[in-house]
């Protein structure tokens, strides 16, 4: 299972966003997501892939592509 998947999988089961939206390229905000579920989602995602993303860098993402990249990154 790749990272996007898994992602999709995370939104799909902890957040209830419909699998037929998340693409690559869908914002936080297409997605449905609040300021608190986008903190929960950071909180799953460091737990998930064993990572610790800090502000400035999640406060950079724009879509979900780039949080993919994030992660991979890191």
């Amino acid at each position: 299972m790749n990272t996007f998947d898994k992602l999709r999988d995370l939104l799909v089961n902890k957040f209830c966003v419909p699998q037929e939206i998340i693409k690559p390229d869908s914002t936080m905000e297409s997605l449905g997501l609040d300021s608190l579920e986008i903190l929960d989602l950071l909180g799953f995602l460091e737990d998930e892939f064993g990572i610790i993303v800090d502000d400035d860098q999640f406060d950079s993402i724009k879509c979900l592509n780039d949080l993919i990249k994030l992660i991979e990154r890191l």
